[in-house]
């Protein structure tokens, strides 16, 4: 079980600790797969280990060159698909995977241009995305839907946290992604294991950053 996103700034929030535990209650039977697979979206893995011990969870390489895990939607926290429910459930790691995804655009079905925070970082512009959901970060894995949300001007996406997903210039420095994603992963220990993402007129691709010592 992990926590949706960290407190980085005015309009950016976290779940209360008390929505979680009785969300946790109410949570479904995971080997019910008729009862989860309406819960099922993609999740980018974590930067740092898991802190307990357990098999790691099911993933997948999905466009654009990324890998996903999956977690069943509690609302305010996400509980991880391991490999010994994924093998008692009826469908494939691929289905799983477009079940997700299927979910992942449905939740994004509020988010347009009107919704997205407006916000500055070392004088670079930057525009914010939080859905509430917790899967702002995983809008790259839909360039159609990320393209309707910020428009489809040069630009760079950097996903420091599992709710959210910040738009940068593309003529702007790497350098400030980079430093913009170590700061909040002081603050976040479920930071994702990702780069950034640039949406230009080629299309929608991974591009590595220099954020530091340690970092996968």
């Amino acid at each position: 079980m992990q926590l949706h996103a960290a407190r980085v700034g005015p309009g950016v929030t976290t779940a209360p600790l008390g929505d979680v535990l009785n969300a946790l209650t109410a949570a479904p039977d995971a080997r019910d797969w008729e009862a989860v697979s309406r819960l099922i979206v993609p999740m980018f893995p974590r930067r740092r280990p898991l802190p307990f011990d357990a098999s790691e969870p099911v993933r997948l390489q999905l466009p654009p060159g990324v890998l996903v895990n999956f977690g069943i939607d509690l609302g305010p926290a996400f509980a991880y698909v391991m490999p010994e429910v994924l093998e008692g459930w009826p469908v494939t790691l691929e289905g799983v995977a477009l079940v997700a995804l299927g979910n992942l655009r449905d939740l994004l079905r509020d988010a347009r241009p009107g919704t997205l925070l407006d916000a500055e970082f070392d004088g670079i512009p930057l525009r914010i995305l939080q859905t509430g959901h917790g899967v702002a970060s995983t809008t790259v894995l839909l360039p159609d839907e990320l393209r309707r949300i910020f428009g489809t001007t040069a630009q760079r996406f950097i996903a420091p946290s599992r709710d959210l997903l910040i738009s940068l210039p593309l003529a702007s420095n790497p350098d400030a992604a980079a430093d913009l994603v170590a700061g909040i992963e002081g603050l976040d220990p479920n930071v994702p294991a990702v780069e950034s993402f640039v949406l230009d007129a080629a299309g929608l691709r991974c591009e590595a950053l220099t954020i530091g010592a340690g970092v996968a």
